[in-house]
């Protein structure tokens, strides 16, 4: 028999077909499942954002605790180990008052002025940003303003930032 019968031709080209139809299934199914995980996580973030940021507005507005107050330091590290997020909460200045960080690394640090205007441009969206360095690397951030509202009139007493690394992005998708 030879070796380029037609029988064996047709064999080689079908299984090459059905090799690469695989290997391209199998490509789409990451890069959709990998898509999918993000979209979820940002939906997490933008969830676990406006329900912190509804909370303490509402302990800063009718119980008059201040943003600095240990208490909300406290009550974001039990929100983040939770959700496993980090949180930031900000004066009207971007001055950290409070943190989710155990030892409190960020407290005293300032978020730059372009980062408190882009929580009020586009509250409660996902974007990569160290913050003006407060994180020595890329994180998805979302944030949105802290708001009262008084006899009608909105008040922004600080802000709020959600935070997560990429690397435990990636742990979540394996």
């Amino acid at each position: 028999m030879k070796h380029n019968s037609i029988y064996i031709r047709n064999f080689i080209a079908t299984a090459l077909i059905v090799l690469i139809s695989f290997a391209v299934l199998g490509g789409l199914s990451t890069a959709w499942n990998y898509r999918r995980s993000l979209s979820e996580r940002r939906l997490a973030m933008v969830s676990t954002l406006r329900e912190t940021a509804r909370y303490v507005a509402s302990q800063h507005l009718y119980s008059g605790m201040e943003l600095s107050d240990l208490n909300y330091s406290m009550w974001l590290a039990m929100i983040s180990g939770v959700s496993g997020f980090d949180l930031l909460v900000t004066d009207m200045y971007g001055a950290v008052d409070a943190c989710s960080d155990s030892d409190f690394a960020q407290l005293g640090k300032t978020v730059p002025e372009a980062e408190l205007a882009a929580a009020i441009a586009d509250s409660g969206s996902v974007e990569l940003s160290t913050l003006g360095q407060i994180y020595p690397e890329l994180r998805q951030v979302a944030r949105t303003p802290i708001t009262a509202s008084i006899e009608g009139e909105v008040y922004v007493s600080g802000y709020l930032f959600i935070s997560s690394d990429m690397a435990s992005f990636r742990q979540q998708w394996r």
